[in-house]
């Protein structure tokens, strides 16, 4: 069992190990040799199929598909469609953010062909960090523990926990 710290950002992630032998916690390096890694999912449709571009290949995607690309999706985390700041993030993003159906009134996000709450993107990213630092680790990463700004509410720390939820952290 091996544990780690992601630092879940707006712009970029970060993921953090505790180094018993050096007694200090280092930054684990992603999959590209890179400290940070954007917090970018990009999506590739392709003859049917559609694959999910996670960091780097996400925001390099983001600049010829802006509206197949949600970037900064943490300013959505357990926020209702009809909050200000949701109303701010609509005017300013690439991709539609839409209410969620039924009784549900969290913003969610068109994401392919799906309307997708910003905690199931967010997985995406955590996901891409749980992998990569297993790789450099040579360890499964089970657990983490997962930063949140101290102004973030119940709903956000909640959407915080589906992410890595639905991530098997």
């Amino acid at each position: 069992m091996t544990s780690i710290g992601i630092d879940l950002g707006t712009t970029n992630s970060v993921v953090a190990h505790y180094d018993p032998d050096r007694q200090e916690a280092q930054v684990v390096p992603n999959g590209e040799a890179s400290n940070l890694t954007p917090s970018a999912v990009g999506m590739l449709r392709r003859e049917g199929s559609e694959l999910l571009l996670v960091g780097q290949e996400g925001l390099n995607w983001a600049e010829v598909h802006p509206e197949d690309t949600v970037l900064s999706v943490k300013r959505l985390m357990g926020r209702d469609f009809t909050d200000d700041k949701v109303a701010r993030a609509r005017g300013v993003l690439s991709y539609a953010i839409v209410p969620g159906e039924d009784d549900d009134p969290r913003a969610h996000v068109v994401f392919g062909d799906r309307t997708v709450t910003p905690a199931e993107v967010s997985s995406a990213i955590l996901g891409k960090l749980v992998k990569d630092a297993s790789r450099n680790l040579n360890e499964d990463v089970t657990h983490a523990v997962i930063t949140v700004p101290a102004h973030f509410g119940d709903a956000q720390r909640a959407a915080t926990r589906e992410a890595a939820e639905i991530t098997g952290i």
